[in-house]
C-alpha cells in the first residue's frame, strides 16, 4: 500500500475515473459477501453475530455513518450501521441473500486527507419468497490507502440514489434534505450526558426519506413502537418543584408512535372528514415575529411557524397551530379507519376517556416520559448516546433561533421546526421526544399532582383548566427539552411549538 500526499491526490483523479476503479469495485464485493454472510441463517448465531461485528470494525467509518434502510419499506430511514445490520439477523431469521449491479464510480476527490469515492450500484435483496428492489444506492467511501491491488477505506454513508433533487434555497435552513448525514464523531458506544460547548459546527439533521413522514393512513400502526411497561421512578427533585418528589410509577405496555403527526397525516384527516380546527373557529393562532410571540388572525395548521401558508414540500414536517381537542378529534378518527374502539367520548368541550378501548389516543404524562426515558432510564434528555450531544437529537433553541434564551454556542441545523425524525432517536426509536415540537398529553395539569398521583398507571388529576405538554420545541431554552419537564397550555389553545403523536394500549 501507498500513503498518498494531497498533491498526488489532485493528479490521481483523472486516471483514477478512467482506469483504476477496480480496487473499489473488489472492496464493494467483499462488502456484499460480507453481507451475505450475516444474513445466511445457516450459520450459527455466533458467527452472524461475528461478521455483524467485523463488518461494523471493518467497513464503516463511525456510528454517524447512516445507511437507507430499504429493508422495511413502509419505514424507510436513514439508520446506523448497527441498527441496520441488526435488522438483517432480527428481522430475517431464516435468510436474507443482498446482491447489486451496475456499479460505476463516479466521482473522486479530496477531503481531509483522504479521498472520497462516490459510488452509485443498484441493489437487491431476496428472502426465498420475495425479491425487495431495485434500489438504486449512493455510496460515498473515505479511503485511506489506495493502491492497483486494493483500497483501505471506511463507508461514510449509503444513501438512495435520486436522478433529479429537489434543489431548494440556499438561505432555508432545510437546504441539506437531500443529502444523507456524516455526522462527525466516535463510535456511540461513547456516552456524553452533556452537549459539547462552544462548538457551532452544524450537525446535519438525520435526514429520512419522505416515506416515514408520508406515510399512509393504513401504515401509521406499523410505525408505532411497542414499549414493554415496568416501574420507574418519576420526577426529578432538582429542577422545578413542580417536578417533585420523584415517585414509583407502574405501566402497562402500550404502543407510541415513532414520529410526530405530520401536516400530511392530518391534511388526509381534513379532507376525508371536513373538520373545523379550533385555531379556524377562533381565527387565530400564535406565530413568532422575528424575537417575539404574537396571536396572528387567519393563523391554522396550513401556516408555518412564522403565519406563511405551508408550501406542498412541508407535508412531512410536524403540524402546528393544534389544540388539545384537535387533538383527540383526529385520533377517533383514526381508530374508526383502523377498525378500533374510539378512545374519547366527545361532547363539546367535555371528553371522558374510556381506557379499555384499544383505539388511538394522546399518551398519559407518565407513558411520555417513561417513553422519552428509554423505559425509566436516568437520563436528561431523549437519546445523548452521540458525542455531539443534544443537538444530534433535538431541535432546540440554538444559534439559529432569534430568541434571547437562544443557545449561541450550539447549531442543531434547523431554525424553525424539521421534519419528523430528522434527528437521532433515542434507544427505543422514538425521534423528536426532545425538541421539534412539544406534545400535547391526555393529563390535566397540577403542579403538585407528583405529591397525590397514583402508582398505577396514573392518568392525571380529574380537575383542571389545563392540559400537560411534553418534549419542549424548536423555540425551546435547553431545560425545557428535559425528559421530566413539564409544561401546560389550555386545551383550546394552539401555537407554532404545539403538536402531538399517537398512543395506543397494547394489553
Amino acid at each position: 500500500m501507498i500513503r498518498y500526499s494531497p498533491l498526488f491526490l489532485m493528479l490521481f483523479i483523472t486516471v483514477a475515473l478512467n482506469a483504476q476503479d477496480g480496487p473499489i469495485k473488489d472492496y464493494i464485493a467483499n462488502y456484499y459477501e460480507m453481507l451475505n454472510n450475516l444474513g445466511d441463517a445457516d450459520l450459527p448465531l455466533r458467527d452472524r453475530r461475528m461478521f455483524r461485528s467485523e463488518l461494523l470494525d471493518q467497513y464503516f467509518l463511525f456510528e454517524g455513518s447512516m445507511v437507507w434502510n430499504e429493508l422495511r419499506p413502509e419505514g424507510s430511514r436513514y439508520i446506523p450501521p448497527r441498527e441496520y445490520l441488526d435488522l438483517i439477523i432480527t428481522d430475517f431469521p431464516n435468510g436474507i441473500v443482498f446482491r447489486y449491479d451496475q456499479l460505476e464510480v463516479l466521482s473522486m476527490l479530496p477531503e481531509g486527507g483522504n479521498l472520497n469515492a462516490e459510488i452509485r450500484l443498484t441493489a437487491f435483496a431476496s428472502t426465498g419468497k420475495e425479491t425487495m428492489g431495485p434500489f438504486p444506492l449512493r455510496f460515498v467511501l473515505s479511503i485511506r490507502e489506495y493502491s492497483s491491488t486494493g483500497i483501505i477505506a471506511r463507508i461514510k454513508s449509503i444513501d438512495r440514489f435520486q436522478q433529479e433533487m429537489v434543489t431548494l434555497p440556499l438561505n432555508d435552513p432545510d437546504s441539506s434534505l437531500t443529502i444523507p448525514p456524516i455526522l462527525p464523531g466516535a463510535p456511540s458506544s461513547v456516552s456524553d450526558e452533556k452537549p459539547v460547548e462552544n462548538d457551532t459546527t452544524p450537525v446535519q439533521p438525520q435526514v429520512d426519506s419522505p416515506d416515514p413522514s408520508l406515510r399512509a393512513v393504513a401504515n401509521i400502526e406499523s410505525s408505532m413502537a411497542y414499549i414493554v411497561g415496568g416501574i420507574f421512578s418519576m420526577g426529578d427533585e432538582n429542577r422545578e418543584e413542580n417536578r417533585s418528589p420523584i415517585h414509583l410509577v407502574s405501566l402497562n405496555s402500550f404502543y407510541i408512535g415513532r414520529f410526530e403527526i405530520t401536516i400530511g397525516e392530518f391534511n388526509q384527516f381534513v379532507e376525508e372528514t371536513g373538520y373545523i380546527t379550533y385555531a379556524e373557529k377562533q381565527g387565530k393562532s400564535k406565530i413568532v415575529q422575528e424575537e417575539f410571540w404574537t396571536e396572528a388572525e387567519g393563523i391554522n395548521w396550513r401556516h408555518d411557524e412564522t403565519g406563511k401558508p405551508r408550501p406542498s414540500l412541508k407535508s412531512f414536517y410536524p403540524v402546528i397551530h393544534i389544540s388539545w381537542y384537535d387533538a383527540i378529534n383526529y385520533c377517533n378518527w383514526l381508530s374508526r379507519q383502523h377498525g378500533f374502539q374510539t378512545v374519547y367520548t366527545i361532547s363539546q368541550d367535555s371528553v371522558a376517556a374510556n381506557w379499555d378501548a384499544n383505539g388511538y389516543r394522546l399518551p398519559t404524562e407518565a407513558e411520555w416520559e417513561f417513553a422519552a426515558r428509554s423505559r425509566g432510564e436516568d437520563i436528561r434528555w431523549a437519546g445523548i448516546t452521540h458525542p455531539y450531544g443534544l443537538r444530534a437529537y433535538a431541535n432546540f433553541c440554538d444559534r439559529n433561533c432569534n430568541f434571547f434564551w437562544g443557545k449561541k454556542r450550539y447549531d442543531d441545523g434547523a431554525t424553525l421546526t424539521a421534519r419528523v425524525g430528522s434527528y437521532y432517536s433515542n434507544a427505543l426509536k422514538l425521534h423528536d421526544m426532545s425538541g421539534n415540537v412539544a406534545e400535547w398529553c391526555w393529563d390535566r395539569y397540577d403542579p403538585k399532582y407528583y405529591r397525590e398521583s397514583t402508582d398505577n398507571n396514573p392518568t392525571g388529576p380529574f380537575t383542571g383548566d389545563f392540559r400537560v405538554v411534553r418534549g419542549g420545541s424548536w423555540g425551546s431554552h435547553m431545560k425545557e427539552v428535559e425528559c421530566t419537564y413539564r409544561n401546560f397550555e389550555y386545551p383550546n389553545q394552539t401555537s407554532a411549538t404545539i403538536g402531538f403523536r399517537l398512543c395506543r394500549n397494547a394489553d
